[in-house]
């Protein structure tokens, strides 16, 4: 029976330890750097930059187009370990967030939106 308590005990420790060393950050956001939130660019490679959160191990990325109440597109859902993130994307609107998570937890996403324009369209001219 003593043995019993002891794989028990030993069960219990295994499987708790990593919310017991884990900070609780399931309501905690990040503050989003970068892109400007509703900011229009015409640069198609962009750094997606946001706050450290203490506790954080990682941080969920996800891009999409034009929005996430009409998601259109899925352009990318990442776990990134930094606080920036650098990729390419076609003209176009998009919605982005993050999120911090460690091993236990997950925290809560921070959203903004932009648009990438079209610069090979030429500016239209004027007729006499």
């Amino acid at each position: 029976m003593k043995q019993f308590w002891i794989i028990l005990f030993i069960v219990f420790i295994v499987l708790g330890c990593r919310d017991v060393f884990e900070k609780d950050i399931s309501e905690k956001e990040v503050g989003l750097l970068a892109p400007a939130d509703s900011v229009e660019t015409i640069h198609r490679t962009l750094t997606f930059v946001w706050e450290e959160r203490d506790g954080a191990t990682g941080y969920r990325l996800v891009i999409v187009s034009p929005s996430f109440e009409r998601t259109e597109l899925y352009v990318l859902d990442t776990l990134v370990a930094d606080y920036r993130y650098t990729c390419t994307l076609e003209p176009g609107e998009y919605a982005w967030a993050v999120r911090p998570e460690n091993s236990a937890y997950e925290g809560e996403y921070s959203r903004r939106v932009f648009t990438v324009l079209d610069d090979t369209e030429e500016e239209p001219t004027e007729e006499p």
